[in-house]
This record gives structure tokens, sequence and C-alpha cells, in this order.
């Protein structure tokens, strides 16, 4: 375990993961997949709308084809086409520049451009504006463009001519914020990505053009937990968001995420994914994204090791940030969840080792970040058991929170049989909760907790992995006849095993040690 503490980024990014080469489809055939993603995504309380295809052999699929959905952001996309058209007509130029002044920079909207330069800019280039509007999705710069062409008709004739019928650009960003007409741009997925295809196979725009709007794209920091969100690391994805916010009835507009994903043999899919007028959490609409992408990748490149996401919770009833990793796999056979807890100042990324075994298993593993900048340091001498209780509660309440929270992310998910991990202060924290919650609880594994005892009975079944530096205090480990009547396990792991070991940073023997006794233990 580390002995200082990482300041936690409170922003979701895409973590590294690592993916197997060799193709392994989870699915036979593209009706499969179809029936596979209908039967998961009827859990949520949204219309999701799915359009995949292969652009070099042409195979696709939709869900929910007849829905018309909201685009919000991802309408910059086809506005983008617009606007390098018109430069591929040599009636614009991309080195043009406009004079963007204060008056042109609405206030109260997503505005990166805007909150660089308060008072305008005299000699912003065409490239530049569009380089805000899709690398940054900047709602100022977009309306500029859309007045550089003529307003959102034009945009609209253009993507007529091109033969896309089942979409409406027909209001701006200051139309859609100031006269509510979030519903009034739309698309139905399949005609999002049949624009998708024209655009990459280069039927639209110049070579240049194509790969100018191809970088940007790529390049955007926007949606990492969209398509990208349980992808490789390496995956290439070329893509654009659309988000909206949450009424007062709690129903979404909008989360969505349109793009090209290149898959490892060098084929290329096209994919629109919108989730519209949902009743879930905004980590639970990208997820959705993240879901269905995962799949399509996993059907046709195979993903059998698992990816790790980052999701940042708020627990507003206490004012209190819970950052989480999460590692999951595409397969979804095993509906067990892991909630891991890990030792005090410990980073929620330091178990990664158990983490990624279990979910190459198919557990969901959650790994929650429990001590955060600003809490009160844990008690070290006295009556370490009552001291240290009203953390453990804090812990018991964040799990609590973390559970309530995921049932609506992983409907397929079992949250009613958790498998609890803990090292040093987050054992004592997991065996509170399994104290609290033992309808909840199938599993508890503790690396070397010292100060909450085992309870001794038949449920939860406790495993119990002990270093060689510390003694756990007195009545925390059951005694041998205790251990035997009840099947708690106790593993002593060794004069060489350290108590800080039990984490990443031990040595390779010792963590193969601890994974073949959990193996066991879970069978």
């Amino acid at each position: 375990m580390k002995s200082f503490f990482l300041s936690i980024g409170l922003v979701s990014v895409l973590c590294n993961c690592t993916v197997a080469q060799t193709p392994k489809k989870e699915v036979a055939t593209v009706a499969d997949l179809k029936a596979k993603l209908e039967q998961s995504l009827s859990l949520y309380r949204a219309t999701v709308g799915v359009s995949v295809k292969v652009l070099e052999d042409g195979e696709t699929f939709t869900i929910n084809d007849t829905a018309h959905h909201p685009t919000l952001s991802v309408y910059k996309f086809p506005l983008a086409l617009a606007v390098l058209h018109q430069v591929d007509q040599r009636k614009l130029k991309l080195n043009k520049k406009i004079h963007v002044t204060k008056e042109m920079l609405h206030p109260g909207t997503w505005s990166p451009f805007r909150d660089e330069y308060p008072e305008g800019k005299n000699d912003a280039t065409i490239a530049e504006l569009l380089s805000y509007t899709i690398l940054r999705s900047d709602n100022n710069t977009t309306d500029i463009l859309f007045d550089l062409l003529g307003g959102p008709s034009e945009v609209q004739k253009y993507i007529s001519d091109l033969g896309i019928k089942d979409m409406a650009i027909v209001a701006n960003e200051y139309e859609m914020g100031e006269n509510g007409k979030l519903y009034d741009n739309w698309s139905k997925s399949a005609a999002m990505v049949d624009l998708l295809e024209q655009f990459y196979t280069k039927k639209v725009l110049s070579e240049e053009n194509t790969a100018f709007l191809l970088k940007l794209m790529t390049d955007t920091p926007t949606g990492m937990n969209r398509l990208k969100g349980l992808l490789p690391a390496s995956a290439m994805v070329a893509h654009k968001t659309g988000t909206s916010g949450t009424n007062e009835e709690g129903i979404t507009a909008a989360v969505n995420d349109v793009g090209i994903i290149t898959l490892p043999n060098g084929k290329h899919l096209a994919i629109a994914v919108f989730v519209t007028n949902s009743k879930e959490s905004f980590e639970t609409n990208e997820y959705i994204i993240a879901h269905v992408a995962a799949a399509v990748w996993n059907h046709y490149a195979g993903l059998s090791k698992p990816a790790m996401r980052t999701v940042d919770l708020n627990d507003n009833a206490r004012n209190r940030d819970i950052p989480l990793k999460i590692y999951e796999s595409a397969a979804l056979d095993n509906q067990k969840v892991v909630i891991l807890s890990g030792g005090y100042l410990s980073t929620n990324d330091e178990y990664s080792f158990i983490a990624n075994r279990l979910a190459e298993e198919g557990y969901l593993v959650v790994s929650i970040q429990h001590d955060l900048p600003g809490d009160a340091p844990i008690a070290q001498e006295g009556n370490i058991y009552d001291l240290r209780m009203p953390v453990w509660k804090r812990g018991d309440s964040t799990m609590q929170f973390v559970r309530d929270q995921l049932k609506s992310m992983y409907p397929n998910r079992n949250f009613n049989a958790l498998v609890l991990i803990g090292h040093s202060n987050g054992g004592d924290m997991s065996l509170l909760f399994a104290k609290n919650h033992p309808k909840w609880v199938s599993h508890v594994i503790t690396l070397d907790h010292r100060r909450f005892p085992i309870p001794t009975n038949t449920w939860p079944k406790v495993l119990s992995f002990r270093a060689s530096d510390f003694e756990a205090d007195p009545g925390v480990l059951p005694t041998s006849e205790a251990q035997e009547m009840y099947g708690i396990r106790i593993v002593d792991l060794g004069k060489n095993a350290k108590h800080g070991d039990l984490c990443d940073t031990g040595s390779n023997e010792l963590k193969q040690q601890i994974l073949k006794e959990i193996a066991r233990f879970l069978k």
C-alpha cells in the first residue's frame, strides 16, 4: 500500500486496459448481437436507438429505427461537413479570419472559446472555429459557423442533397437553449450512420478535409465514458457527442455519441447510439453507450480481457464525492458484483491484480476511493475500535450508496449477493457492512484487517489473509474450533508477506498465492 495520498480528479477519464489480440466472437451472427442488445437495453428507463454498419462489407443492424432522437451537439458533425464542403467548393477558406465580437458570445452556454476570449477575437479563423466546435463542442462557435453559412436551413439543405432524409437541423444552439427547441433537431440512428459512412468513404469531402475533420473527432476529449468507455485504450474512435440537461421530472432528453471505430483487423464501424428521454442517471446513460460499443467490438474483434473505467459519483445527502474504478469484461455470464475497499490512504487502483482477475471471470468489480482530501486522519492509538468506528460507518454508508446507484446502471447484475474485499481498514469496514446488511453479502475477503471481529456464523462466508508483521487485535480472528465449525478460512501468507505488500506492489509470487486462494474460495 502506498504511504502517500494521490490527489483525486473528479472528471471521468478513460483508463488503460489490456485487450487480447486473438478475436473471439461471443455471438455467432449479427442477429444474435442485435437480440442480445435489445434484451439488455430493455432493462433501462430510456429509449435507446442504435445503428451499426461495417463499412467494408455493409453488414448492418438497427435498434429502434423509427424513433426521432434529439441530436443535441451531435448535429455539429453535419454542420462541420457543410462548412468544409464550402471550403472544398472554394467558397470559404480555412484560414479566412472572422471578427468575433463580445456580443456574439452568449453567456450561460457551454463555450470554452468565450472563456478564453471574453472580449471576442479579431482574427479567429474558420479552422479555429471548427476546432472549438468539434474538439470542444463549443456552442458559441457553432452558432457563428451557422451564421456564416446562412443559418441551420442551409445545413439542412446540404444534408438533404446528400440523400439523408431522416434528419432535421432547424435550430441553432441559442434557439435550443433560449427557446426550448431541444427536440427540433433530430435524427434516426440509421440516418446518422449513413452520413458517417458517406463522410468516411470520402463521398462528401476532399481527402484533405476528410482527414482534417477525422483528426478533430479523434482528438476530442469529450465523451470518454461513452463509445470509448469500455474499448481498449488503443482503439481508434472518431466521434461526436451530444448531451442535454435533466428537467424537473428527472428526464434527460439526450445523451448521445456517434462515430467511426477502427477494428484491429483494419475494418471500420460506423456507429450511432442515442439515449433519449432517459430517467436514468447521467453515469448510467453514458454506460449504456459504452455497453453497446463494447458488445459490438466484442462481436467483431473479440474482447476477452477486462476494461477499467472511472466513474465519479456524488452523494448529495452527505455532500461527498465518491470516485470509483470499475472493472468489467464484455461477457455477462457471471452476474456477481465485487466491492473492493483499499487500506487507509490507498488509492482505488492499487488492487488491480485482484480486480482484473475477477473481471476476467465475469465479475463486475467496483473499487471505491474511501479516503478523500480533507478527511480527518484516523486514530492510530487509544481505543482503536471505538475511535475508528465513525470511519467504518462512513464506509458502510458509501458502500450502500454505491450499491444503490449502480443497481440502475447494471440492471443485469446481482447486487443481493455481493463479494466484499477489503485491505486493512477497508477490510474492517467491509466486515461492518456485512454485519449490517447480511442479506446483501455472500462472501467477505479481508487482506490483513486487524480491528473488526470476524463473525462466528455460517453466513456470509469469510476468507482472511494474514501477513507477518502485525497481529490482529484480540478477538478479531476466531478460534480454530470456530473456524472449522463455521467454515471460516484463515490463510497465513508466510513470514515474507508484509501488511503493505497485499496490493499491486507485492511480489508476483505473493499475488499469485492470493489469487489462487480467492479462486478456490469463490467456487
